[in-house]
């Protein structure tokens, strides 16, 4: 139902917006329901919890097990069990799953859509060629918005006879230069027979072509799925980078999971505020808050992660904690 409401508002919008034919929104949403359907199963889980809970304190079947011996967790063993089930679940949909989806969603939405196709931040991170007038380029590896490992510059002559080869193992740019380190610059003569070489430390020279296009954005770690994440960690961390960026992407993936256990369990908090009436109204509206409250806190501790201020575990994996540790101190004292 909650996937449903969103894309009803949603296609309504997009129609108005843009414009596009039928069978290109059908597409794009044939590849956002996952996405959605994704983000909306935590949100689900607890609704359910909190349904089901007032309506066994409404029908007086609670009391009636607890009056038998049954506590909470032998009444929703199995509730539990399968919590445990989705959260693997949303690990391997995470990871598989949505970075396809999300790469496909967001080409027809730049390409079809918007009509934007430079903002479309997916881009090719190894063996990349680029030719200008005076250079032919490579690019082993793209590490991040602003470092690549493994460059290799061939300068040509109009005749087609190498003039220059500069090698270097990292390469930062900005958009006026480029910043080369550990180089090996070799200059060929005229007669093509003989060279010079230079190893130099670093080597600065004018900007040969525009890189805004291989920049990866925040967005970009969406398309990535965690072996992905993991190698560009690796490079990085070899070529002494940030990797925050990417590590929060990496374990959010997990503490995202998460949340499909941990929002049912603290909705199981609101049977103490309706352990008599078991009203369903106001029950969902605590879970309304819940929900309200968990992710506000939980994106602003990622946030906290991506800009530095927190190391990429804790930033992930903080709000979890601290929500599992609010459900032992609820079940120990409250619900029993």
């Amino acid at each position: 139902m909650l996937v449903i409401l969103f894309l009803a508002v949603d296609v309504m919008s997009n129609i108005n917006r843009f414009g596009t034919s039928a069978s290109v929104l059908m597409t794009y949403y044939f590849f956002y329901i996952p996405f959605v359907a994704y983000s909306m199963i935590p949100v689900s889980a607890l609704l359910a919890m909190v349904s089901l809970i007032s309506g066994l304190v409404r029908t007086s079947e609670l009391v009636a097990m607890h009056s038998m011996g049954y506590g909470m967790a032998s009444v929703l063993r199995y509730v539990l069990i399968f919590l445990v089930i989705m959260t693997g679940f949303l690990v391997w949909m995470g990871d598989v799953i949505i970075p396809l989806a999300m790469e496909k969603r967001d080409y027809i939405f730049y390409f079809e859509m918007q009509k934007r196709p430079d903002k479309f931040t997916k881009n090719k991170t190894k063996n990349i060629w680029y030719r200008t007038k005076s250079a032919i380029i490579h690019f082993e590896n793209i590490l991040d918005g602003e470092n690549i490992s493994g460059v290799n510059i061939y300068f040509v002559r109009p005749e087609w006879g190498l003039l220059r080869l500069i090698e270097a193992k990292n390469l930062s740019f900005n958009d006026k230069f480029w910043f080369l380190k550990n180089v090996e610059l070799t200059e060929f003569m005229p007669d093509q027979e003989s060279f010079e070489v230079q190893h130099l430390k670093t080597l600065e020279i004018p900007s040969l072509t525009e890189l805004e296009s291989i920049k990866m954005s925040r967005d970009a770690t969406d398309y990535l799925s965690s072996s992905e994440l993991w190698s560009i960690i690796k490079k990085n961390t070899e070529g002494a980078l940030d990797t925050a960026q990417f590590k929060v992407a990496l374990y959010s993936k997990y503490s995202f999971a998460l949340s499909v256990l941990i929002l049912p369990l603290l909705g199981l908090c609101t049977v103490n505020v309706n352990r008599r009436s078991g009203n369903a109204f106001l029950s969902g509206a605590i879970a309304i808050g819940i929900v309200f409250v968990y992710w506000m806190l939980y994106n602003s501790a990622l946030s906290y992660g991506r800009a530095g201020l927190l190391p990429p575990l804790l930033a992930a994996m903080l709000i979890p904690i601290i929500a599992f540790l609010a459900i032992i101190f609820a079940i120990r004292r409250v619900l029993n």
